[in-house]
């Protein structure tokens, strides 16, 4: 049936419809409105639907018990009503799905209204999750006789995908690509149903895709064939091409040792590696694909779509040699075969973030590391012992050149932890970030814009800032949120539990000060977050160094061990805790978020609930990164003017008094426009540094380009004469210092 042809009275064939996902007895539906009807009015389908969203408040998992049990129809194909294999295909019905599963929460009304607005759009419901959606198309017989109907299914699954995705923006669910799959059905009252929808359509791009991947898949074809000539020429058993009854139950004892077994719930990723090994060993797909459908596919339906889809991967097919019984390791062993075994026994990633190189044991019993850790000098030697006494005699220098290559692929923790939240949505979910700033309870301070509700502002500016620095490159965190009050409230323990358990390691506490040092440089690519402890006034060549640091996109280091220097990007993002009020010694202090602390409540005692709050700031996040360029922006993770200017009120209350300020109030006053002239006089930027720097131990610190500044700043003018640059001052009389320095009842004392 797979090879012939579209007849036009193929066109009407309606789907199959199975009572749950697990049965195997089918029969088609009424109507196109029978299908409407099972989702917006059957009582089984809502039902279901319903108890799957409760539980998945509780887990995925847990939800996903239910999922065997969900009605379903297989939108592309009608059944035989004996089961739902290949062979029991009858017709195509010309429909396809294809499926978004997790949709941001903030933009499901927006997708959904571009995906009913589009004319290929005959059905789209909500997923049985809630969180994405399931859309139904038409597509067109063709009449060209090299194209049998599941090539012509997937040329035409394959441009509906491709179009979606472009349409909205998001990546579709590419795991089951077969025919003969079902669409689970779920109940959505406000589904959308257009019979008239506009069918897709083969076009020369689709047969040229399709004539290139044929005489590709030819060249495969013939190639295995000559392998196997060869193969057969050299004679022996020795030499033969393995077959799946032979390397089955190898396989088998291999995937037990990994801590994989056939069971209800764990199907699909048993099958899956199962196919991945089969590949690996480069086993004949007809064979492998009988095998399992066999063995596995009267319990799991999608036994075939899964190992079609494991066999695409050709870049890994017999990459792997079989060892018969009584074969052994000979002579020098090739890259090939050491990368095979360490493959076998261990799973490697390269931590992008540290820059480090990991392992974890696949021996579920025997394996000495059930975590991802480290390969240190100690791990490398325990690893090459271990394959000396398996029988592989290599160098220790072949072994860490291997390692230390595109063997192990890149892992980031920080995305990856990312990609594991639940979706926020703004018009259900709480604000937890808002909870969360709440816990740290700020006093108040009339009059210096410090209160509860600007910090919980600029908090939540910071904390989305800083996940957004972690995946976007070009993004920087540019302000420090600081904590300042007495010891022993927990801010410090509060920012080091900022960061969930796993990625608790990427927090780094730093108390040195030293902001010139490597060491700190790199961790701001290493790190998520940086802590600077016990923070204090900075000054000089530190302060040039920590404001660099502080914004630049890059670092270029040479790492320990490492022969070439790296341009590392900033990941980190600042934050600190100090017992002393007055540290600011910039002027331009736009960098700091300083707030005073009068309590905290312990995340110890009562733990912080990271995926709501880490879910709230990726969407903020990506709301804001999606935004269309000239687009009004309502709220953004970067300090606007408004809020630069707010700070800067604010920070007054933390600023170091300033020596050359306070003399320079003492002596002069600023003219106002009507001050009578004979009052005015010019002093030249000299005669100010003799006047106000009596004391020696201070004057060292003055000199006359930030006497300058801080004469401009606090308003007075600049007077340009034939003999030299001054200022237009209004000196102060004796009486007039001295009435300034007696104390008023009503001058305002702070606590």
């Amino acid at each position: 049936m797979a090879t012939s042809l579209i007849k036009p009275e193929d066109q009407e064939a309606l789907p199959s419809y199975v009572q749950s996902i697990q049965s195997s007895e089918n029969h088609p539906v009424a109507s196109w409105e029978s299908v409407k009807q099972f989702i917006t009015e059957d009582p089984i389908v809502k039902n279901l639907t319903l108890l799957y969203r409760q539980r998945l408040q509780v887990s995925k998992s847990f939800a996903d018990e239910l999922k065997p049990k969900c009605p379903a129809i297989t939108i592309s194909a009608q059944m035989d009503g004996y089961g739902r294999k290949l062979t029991n295909f009858l017709k195509p019905t010309l429909k396809l799905m294809v499926e978004f599963d997790t949709v941001p929460g903030d933009q499901m009304e927006h997708i959904k209204q571009l995906i009913v607005k589009d004319e290929h759009t005959m059905v789209v419901h909500r997923s049985i999750s809630g969180r994405g959606f399931h859309i139904f198309c038409k597509y067109s017989p063709s009449d060209n006789e090299d194209i049998a109907i599941l090539d012509l299914f997937h040329l035409m699954l394959e441009k509906a995908q491709s179009y979606y995705e472009h349409l909205l923006g998001l990546e579709c669910d590419k795991a089951c690509a077969d025919i003969t799959r079902c669409a689970g059905l779920a109940y959505d009252l406000e589904a959308f149903f257009n019979w008239q929808s506009v069918p897709f359509s083969l076009d020369n791009g689709d047969l040229k895709k399709f004539y290139t991947q044929k005489a590709v898949e030819a060249k495969s074809i013939k190639r295995a064939a000559k392998r196997k000539a060869k193969r057969e020429q050299q004679g022996g058993k020795q030499m033969a091409a393995i077959t799946i009854e032979e390397a089955a139950p190898h396989i088998k004892e291999l995937l037990k040792q990994w801590g994989y077994d056939f069971e209800p719930g764990r199907h699909n990723e048993y099958v899956c590696h199962f196919g991945k090994v089969c590949v690996r060993y480069g086993i004949d797909k007809d064979e492998a694909m009988k095998y399992a459908d066999k063995e596995f596919g009267t319990n799991y339906a999608d036994t075939a779509s899964v190992m079609k889809s494991c066999y695409k991967h050709t870049d890994l097919l017999g990459t792997w040699h079989f060892y018969r019984p009584g074969e052994a390791y000979s002579g020098k062993p090739r890259v090939k075969t050491i990368k095979q075994w360490l493959d076998t026994h261990y799973e490697f990633q390269h931590n992008i973030v540290t820059g480090f190189f990991e392992l974890r044991s696949r021996m579920v019993l025997s394996g000495k590391y059930s975590h991802f850790t480290r390969i240190d000098d100690n791990i490398e030697n325990s690893l090459w012992a271990e394959m000396d006494e398996a029988g592989l005699h290599l160098s220790e220098k072949v072994l860490h050149s291997i390692i230390n290559s595109d063997f192990c692929p890149p892992y980031d923790p920080l995305e990856e932890y990312l990609r594991s939240l639940p979706i926020w949505d703004r018009n259900k979910d709480p604000d937890y970030i808002d909870q969360l700033a709440d816990r740290i309870h700020v006093v108040e301070k009339p009059g210096y814009e410090h209160n509860q509700k600007l910090f919980r502002y600029f908090f939540k500016k910071w904390l989305v800032a800083m996940v957004v620095a972690w995946v976007i490159l070009k993004v920087v965190n540019q302000f420090i949120l600081i904590l300042v009050g007495k010891g022993g409230i927990l801010k410090t323990t509060f920012l080091a539990y900022l960061l969930p358990p796993a990625l608790r390691q990427y927090f780094f506490n730093d108390s040195t000060g030293n902001y010139t040092d490597k060491d700190f440089m790199e961790a701001f690519s290493s790190k998520a977050t940086i802590c600077l402890d016990e923070f204090e006034t900075v000054f000089g060549k530190n302060l040039s160094a920590f404001k660099s640091n502080l914004t630049k996109l890059t670092f270029s280091i040479r790492r320990p061990y490492d022969k070439y220097r790296t341009e590392l990007p900033h990941r980190a993002s600042l934050c600190g805790t100090t017992n002393s009020q007055q540290f600011i010694t910039d002027e331009e202090n736009r960098r700091y978020s300083p707030w005073i602390v009068d309590s905290i409540e312990s995340p110890i005692d009562y733990p912080i609930d990271y995926d709501h709050v880490y879910a709230e700031a990726l969407a903020l996040g990506q709301e804001v990164m999606k935004r269309k360029k000239n687009s009004p922006l309502n709220w953004t993770f970067w300090l606007t003017r408004d809020d630069i200017e707010l700070m800067r009120l604010h920070n007054r209350l933390f600023m170091v008094a300033n020596y050359a300020e306070e003399q320079i109030l003492k002596y002069y006053k600023v003219p106002l426009p009507d001050t009578p002239l004979e009052y005015i006089k010019f002093r030249y930027t000299s005669e100010i540094l003799e006047k106000i720097g009596v004391n020696p131990a201070l004057r060292q610190n003055l000199n006359s380009h930030n006497i300058g500044a801080v004469m401009s700043r606090l308003g007075f003018k600049k007077i340009h004469k034939e003999h030299g640059n001054g200022w237009a001052v209004i000196e102060k009389e004796g009486c007039e210092i001295n009435s300034d320095a007696v104390f008023d009842p009503n001058d305002t004392v702070e606590d």
